[in-house]
């Protein structure tokens, strides 16, 4: 929760933005941050579940872990495509596309913290 609590702070040292820049470019992450947030709750939620129930997980237990992860990669990839186009509205196209790269390790960093938690599937 750190790391995603700090993702702005993070954005703000490494994108050099005018102000008007900045004035256009925070709205729209603000934006993209809830969504992505719904996501990743939901996605918190089916894991504590999978915790919570994983000495009885059957076949369709398993697959329906799977399917949530997956379905999860996507949602969150189809967000930041859809947040490329946005951000590339306000800023111009290599803030958008460093303020994504970021985002992206952010993510990665943060997904490495969530499944070094999660038993596997035995």
């Amino acid at each position: 929760s750190d790391l995603l609590a700090s993702r702005a702070d993070v954005l703000k040292k490494n994108l050099t933005m005018t102000d008007e820049q900045a004035a256009k470019f925070w709205p729209v992450y603000g934006a993209y941050l809830k969504e992505q947030t719904a996501i990743m709750d939901d996605h918190e939620k089916g894991i504590k579940r999978y915790i919570e129930s994983f000495d009885k997980l059957d076949d369709a237990g398993a697959l329906a872990l799977m399917k949530a992860h997956l379905d999860r990669d996507e949602r969150i990839v189809a967000l930041r495509q859809k947040a490329l186009v946005d951000f590339q509205r306000v800023v111009g196209t290599k803030i958008a596309a460093r303020a994504i790269q970021i985002e992206r390790r952010l993510a990665l960093a943060y997904q490495l913290q969530i499944v070094s938690k999660i038993p596997l599937i035995r």
